[in-house]
């Protein structure tokens, strides 16, 4: 009786993959879709951070840290 409910359980899987195979597909296909984009949009923000940075003021303002926390240091001596 095991062994026939585990080979009958075995055939019902493979009856019910056949007949979902075209929706598994389009789940596979548009889980794909959704991460490219995630992966997109997380590449856009990396690209406009990029564009944003301004190397001038992020040195100006690691100075001015630096002096606040008592290093006199001008870097621009020679």
């Amino acid at each position: 009786v095991k062994i026939r409910r585990r080979k009958m359980n075995k055939h019902k899987l493979k009856k019910c993959r056949k007949r979902q195979v075209h929706k598994r597909r389009t789940d596979r296909i548009m889980k794909e879709k959704k991460k490219e984009m995630r992966f997109q949009e997380k590449l856009a923000s990396i690209a406009q951070w990029a564009d944003d940075f301004n190397a001038q003021e992020f040195v100006d303002n690691e100075l001015k840290l630096a002096r606040r926390g008592g290093f006199s240091v001008d870097v621009f001596q020679t």
